[in-house]
């Protein structure tokens, strides 16, 4: 569970880094989260080809604006067994507070890493990033363009 006074927004990227003689995949998983004021603890949820996480770089704060907001980032290491997909969950019951009554969020990432006929190669998430906050008007359609590249 996070621990946190609001959360802004989070984004998680994946690459293969390994595959093994027996079909087995090592997952870099990196991700960045955004609150109001940093937490202490972020938890991932596995279902699907889970594997084993073999490594995990617990966050660090890479931003900060006192009173304002806070970037973290983290890196998990998942060893999974073949290429069928996994999916990477973070609930909480905390949000920034706003005037449609949203108290929850969650955040999922689906890993597809079967081969890519294109490439050849197991699949990888777009690469992105994102800023620490965006302020949009409340009720407003509102376009925000990631710059990404896959």
């Amino acid at each position: 569970r996070t621990q946190a006074s609001h959360v802004c927004g989070t984004m998680m990227t994946y690459y293969p880094k390994n595959m093994g003689a027996d079909g087995s995949i090592s997952v870099i998983l990196r991700y960045k989260l955004n609150y109001l004021t940093c937490p202490y603890v972020d938890v991932w949820t596995c279902s699907g080809n889970c594997g084993n996480q073999t490594q995990s770089f617990l966050s660090a704060q890479v931003d900060v604006s006192s009173g304002e907001w806070c970037q973290r980032e983290g890196i998990m290491t998942q060893l999974v067994p073949n290429n069928s997909p996994l999916q990477l969950v973070m609930s909480t019951n905390i949000w920034i507070t706003n005037l449609n009554g949203i108290s929850s969020r969650t955040a999922v990432t689906f890993v597809e890493l079967r081969t890519r006929s294109d490439t050849g190669k197991p699949n990888t998430s777009p690469q992105t990033t994102i800023i620490p906050v965006v302020k949009v008007p409340s009720n407003c359609q509102t376009y925000v363009d990631l710059l990404a590249f896959d």
